[in-house]
């Protein structure tokens, strides 16, 4: 009887260790297997049973002993071989190391073709240049509404010191200013609305902006 491969042997009997199941397993019907936890599984198995951390590395021999990848219902990869099967350790023997590998299947043995790897990279590229610039877009109408903010207490202070002495000032806003510099050294726009709004209708005599829309940046932009 033929000795089977070391390669064989160890990934046979890993898949029939309890202890490693969480990182790798047999399928349902014991005709596959499946890798749950690829940097578990690099750092705990192949260190220790195959002197790697290279998971590609690993890709490639079962790429060498004819073991093919495909995913199952849950768009898994899974990992087969016609002799590899659970119970089926007498017949390992059986599954021989190619002499030449084929270029295709081994080098991209993960599934994933040159083409599309680049196809991925450019809407990865293209997601995070759309999520820069509706950050920008964010950033600059957080500062309008700030800029905003900023100007409605100006024209407060304005009218204020324009029609009231210095006692009746400071006994009319003391304390919704305190208030008021507590938001602004909090950053917190939603409270603006129930501190400005009533102090500009009631003083100004028009309505703000807060009394008509939510404090949100989108629905700022119609005022800026």
């Amino acid at each position: 009887m033929n000795k089977p491969a070391k390669f064989v042997v160890i990934l046979y009997d890993i898949l029939e260790q309890e202890q490693f199941r969480t990182s790798i397993c047999w399928t349902k019907d014991g005709k596959a297997f499946q890798i749950l936890r690829i940097p578990e599984f690099q750092s705990n198995i192949m260190e220790e049973f195959f002197n790697t951390q290279n998971f590609q590395s690993f890709l490639r021999q079962l790429s060498l002993y004819g073991f093919k990848m495909k995913k199952n219902e849950k768009n898994q990869k899974i990992y087969n071989h016609p002799m590899f099967f659970q119970g089926n350790y007498q017949e390992l023997y059986k599954i021989q190391r190619r002499k030449k590998p084929k270029d295709n299947q081994d080098q991209y043995f993960d599934g994933t073709s040159p083409q599309i790897s680049i196809n991925n990279m450019k809407h990865q590229l293209e997601v995070l240049r759309k999520q820069q610039q509706q950050l920008l877009k964010q950033m600059r109408i957080q500062f309008q509404i700030q800029f905003l903010i900023a100007k409605k207490i100006n024209a407060i202070v304005d009218y204020f010191n324009e029609n009231y002495t210095n006692e009746q000032r400071k006994q009319i806003y003391e304390r919704p200013m305190h208030l008021l510099f507590q938001l602004i050294f909090g950053h917190k726009p939603e409270f603006a609305s129930n501190l400005l709004e009533p102090l500009y209708e009631d003083i100004i005599g028009q309505i703000s902006p807060f009394s008509e829309n939510s404090c949100s940046p989108i629905q700022f932009t119609k005022f800026l």
